[in-house]
């Protein structure tokens, strides 16, 4: 069942209408059976025996720290839980990356050497996404800062709740579990605007990603031809896709959420206004970033190996290495674990985790020269001039990272660089790109995409400033409301022939 195809909005109304006419202690079973529907539409539905076995462990773990007193007990049974949910997608996910690592190597050592063969394993549906969610209960039950649940199917609701499958947001069971188990009321305005919220997300998928996605693939496929500044322009465009693909799933499935009442935290806030790369990635794939931030660097940071090392480089090099040295390291893990999440090659951690680590680092380094270089410029910080630079200057920097998430491998990703760097290429080509492809759909196709990006920016520039969107629209009058619902559902109908290609973060 894709969530862009029609019949996931009938599917999401049919459930809802069930959803509404059963009485509330019985409504959650009506959402465990959906997500068993949706899954098993989806994928394979034999992989869901690795959510049973995350769910159930975590399950079983949760209840043994409640009725256990000792701390040394529970200490060793969240260990070998993690191991075990942690375990299932390491072997599913990365045991390829290990496999390529051992080839490499191995292929430098010896000419004869023989290569081992690649493993293809069905992976359940989001198993990154729930993996970290139910790891989350994990933790938090065990440091007492959520109640274990006593019903397993519950918990297991949680973990499969079908809007949150396909490719997040990553929840958190404190905040879902009332949600998840409350009664639930057919709620006009609820519905409304969730249907509107879905209806924005197909437009950014259907109208502006599908067409980019298609030239993104004709540049990408004749590098001969399409050389020089033509490599930067696909890292740019495919940056604009990745993020009209990605904001644009999360409309869909928290609006389809919205409809049962069920509010999941937002994935996205404006991103490409941010002024520095760390302000994007507090606004790009938010729960992921909170995720590791909570789980991961702050468990570092305080842990006594850190502390020990923290105190020792204080007392050796002074205060200010003290202070410096040991958040780059901790930064260097959590953006390694990024990378890692996001796939399992070299170049998702290269792109998406060490060379974001090493311009944020490179900014905290020279934080102070660059103060003094602006006072000397006579810069003003809060200039909308220096916004739209900082602006600018972080969607390139996204861009250069995402080159390598489109990339086929590592390689790949470094010779088209250089390839990027020639200077012998044809301007004259990029007028005939919107002509190429059918599917692009020509002057009227790249009307569209213009378009919907227009209205993109314009959400976006709301959201920076923390306006809700919907409270802004209900404010126009009846005709602009009823306008642009008309033309944001005209250009989805425009664009149902234009080949889908499946988000880009499904099956993570």
């Amino acid at each position: 069942m894709e969530v862009t195809s029609l019949i996931f909005p009938a599917f999401v109304m049919l459930g809802a209408i069930i959803y509404w006419n059963v009485k509330g202690r019985y409504q959650w079973v009506v959402l465990l059976v959906l997500s068993l529907v949706f899954y098993c539409t989806y994928v394979a539905p034999v992989t869901f025996i690795y959510v049973l076995i995350s769910t159930f462990t975590a399950y079983g773990a949760a209840i043994f720290f409640e009725r256990s007193g000792s701390e040394r007990r529970n200490r060793i049974v969240v260990v070998l839980a993690i191991l075990v949910d942690m375990g299932i997608l390491a072997v599913l996910k990365y045991t390829n990356l290990v496999i390529r690592t051992w080839n490499f190597f191995g292929s430098l050592r010896s000419d004869d050497f023989s290569a081992s063969p690649l493993v293809h394993w069905a992976a359940p549906l989001g198993i990154s996404f729930f993996t970290l969610q139910i790891v989350s209960y994990l933790i938090d039950c065990y440091r007492g800062e959520l109640q274990p649940e006593k019903n397993p199917l519950k918990l297991l609701l949680f973990t499969c709740y079908f809007p949150m499958m396909i490719s997040g947001p990553i929840c958190r069971y404190g905040e879902m579990r009332d949600q998840l188990s409350a009664e639930q009321h057919f709620q006009y305005e609820r519905v409304t605007r969730g249907l509107k919220r879905m209806a924005f997300g197909a437009m950014k998928k259907m109208v502006v990603g599908n067409r980019i996605l298609i030239v993104v693939n004709i540049l990408d496929g004749d590098t001969a031809r399409y050389d020089g500044a033509y490599i930067w322009l696909s890292a740019i465009l495919y940056t604009v896709f990745l993020y009209a693909d990605f904001s644009g799933c999360m409309d869909i499935v928290l609006g389809a959420s919205e409809i049962f009442g069920i509010d999941m935290p937002e994935n996205f806030r404006a991103p490409f206004l941010s002024r520095s790369t760390q302000e994007f990635w507090r606004r790009w794939h938010i729960t992921l970033g909170a995720w590791l931030r909570d789980y991961v660097l702050n468990s570092l940071l305080k842990s006594r190996a850190f502390i020990n090392m923290t105190k020792a480089i204080r007392k050796r090099y002074g205060k200010k290495a003290g202070r410096r040295i040991p958040a780059y390291l901790s930064m260097l893990v959590v953006w390694f674990a990024m990378g890692l999440w996001h796939g399992n090659s070299w170049k998702y951690i290269l792109g998406e985790g060490m060379w974001f680590w090493l311009v944020i680092v490179l900014g905290m380094m020279f934080e102070d020269q660059n103060i003094k270089l602006m006072k000397l410029l006579h810069i003003d910080s809060k200039a909308g001039y220096w916004h739209a630079f900082q602006s600018v200057r972080t969607f390139l920097i996204a861009s250069v990272g995402n080159f390598f998430f489109k990339a086929a491998s590592m390689p790949d990703a470094i010779r088209r660089i250089t390839i990027g760097f020639t200077t012998h290429w044809d301007p004259s080509l990029i007028l005939q790109l919107p002509y190429l492809n059918r599917n692009t759909g020509g002057t009227a196709g790249l009307c569209l995409v213009l378009a919907g990006l227009v209205l993109i920016v314009i959400a976006d520039v709301f959201k920076y400033r923390e306006k809700d969107v919907n409270v802004v629209i209900a404010s126009r009058p009846a005709v602009v409301r009823w306008g642009l619902y008309t033309v944001v559902l005209a250009m989805i109908f425009m664009s149902l022939s234009v080949q889908s290609a499946p988000f880009a973060y499904a099956q993570f």
